[in-house]
């Protein structure tokens, strides 16, 4: 263990610019944990004793195929590296020999970009699909997504590209995750799940209100009355309700209020229970929450199956980062992009009821994609 003084923190991703890294923002602790060089994985079960910190992720579907996605999938990960930021303090956990980080300064860099696709067409049959089958009542939700791939005007440079993402997004989980030339990283508002002794937390997110340049700042307590967010809202809450009654002990539901990030509003709730077992056995039992899959799960999952000409990868999949004593957090990899070399694909979704008009669901995923585009 050692005290670092870096005035560019980022630094250390720089360093190990070569190697496997992965960044983790957490804004209720006020928190960033930075994680270097593979020292082991862990396979299901495993005792994680002596280990800092695990950083685990899983796909949105248990098979990752080819493209962006490949060498992405379900992993439990020790690194040798860690540097963590908290309250000012910088501190640097090493396994073997100490790493020599020079201090470097971070420019900061803009990019332009072109879109390569235009994929309305595609959204709508997309949308008549998918609303075809809620309104014949063979689901009561699904959640579908699109991607867009831009064309940069040069390779970016990670450092200055998480520095403003946790700049733009202060009350946003931020995280990246590096493998070779790939870098899949976001800034979601979404907690799958928070482990700390015998408490379990999920907190429900759903329905939104896009924020417009051209209107004053109020409170959208309007939001919590509208009945086609509301209807979406109740049935995240109902998913994770009967997950946690199933489950767990003492299951309690906090009032919905209404969350607000830099260009959205969301309806969200928190519910939590009590349970010995284990957070990734409760992270499997979630996830995907119909926030993100839809309502029932298996018939909402196996039409995105069906439906969707991309692949989700880790988008809208559970990552997070767990000590040693098995507690810690698991958000939603939403309001995210992968860059590869000198592109960089944007993913966002929302979710579809019987009520749900095409071309406001395609803008409210306009509206998403502004946190990984903004970072440009």
């Amino acid at each position: 263990i050692k005290e670092l003084k870096l005035k560019n923190v980022f630094s250390f991703w720089k360093h190990f610019k070569d190697k496997e890294t992965f960044l983790f923002y957490n804004p209720i602790e006020d928190e960033c944990i930075m994680g270097a060089v593979k020292l082991k994985s862990f396979q299901s079960g495993e005792d994680f004793s002596g280990y800092k910190y695990i950083f685990s992720t899983k796909p949105f579907f248990e098979n990752v195929k080819v493209g962006i996605w490949s060498g992405f999938g379900a992993e439990n990960i020790a690194f040798s590296n860690y540097l963590k930021v908290k309250s000012g303090r910088q501190t640097l956990y090493y396994n073997g020999d100490e790493p020599k980080i020079y201090d470097f300064e971070l420019q900061d860099e803009h990019y332009e970009y072109i879109m390569e696709n235009e994929d309305y067409e595609n959204w709508i049959k997309l949308f008549n699909d998918c609303h075809s089958k809620i309104l014949l009542k063979e689901l009561s939700k699904v959640v579908i997504s699109r991607v867009v791939k831009l064309n940069l005007s040069k390779r970016a440079n990670q450092e200055c590209i998480l520095k403003r993402l946790i700049d733009n997004n202060p009350k946003n989980f931020v995280f990246a995750y590096k493998k070779d030339d790939k870098c899949f990283l976001g800034a979601t508002p979404e907690v799958l799940l928070r482990k700390k002794g015998d408490r379990i937390e999920s907190h429900a997110l759903a329905g939104t209100h896009i924020k417009k340049n051209d209107e004053p700042r109020k409170d959208y307590r309007s939001l919590l009355n509208d009945k086609k967010n509301f209807q979406e809202h109740k049935l995240v809450i109902s998913n994770i309700k009967n997950v946690f009654n199933a489950f767990g002990e003492n299951t309690h539901i906090s009032p919905t209020t209404v969350m607000e990030t830099k260009n959205l509003y969301h309806l969200e709730s928190k519910l939590c229970t009590k349970s010995e077992e284990s957070i990734f056995r409760w992270r499997d039992r979630l996830h995907p929450t119909s926030a993100l899959g839809g309502t029932p799960k298996e018939v909402a999952l196996n039409l995105i199956k069906e439906k969707e000409l991309h692949e989700r990868g880790l988008y809208a999949a559970p990552l997070g980062l767990i000590n040693e004593e098995g507690d810690g957090i698991f958000v939603v990899g939403i309001r995210s992009g992968v860059l590869y070399e000198d592109k960089l694909y944007g993913f966002a979704g929302c979710g579809l009821v019987a009520s749900s008009d095409c071309k406001e669901e395609y803008m409210e995923t306009q509206g998403k994609l502004k946190t990984i585009l903004e970072c440009l």
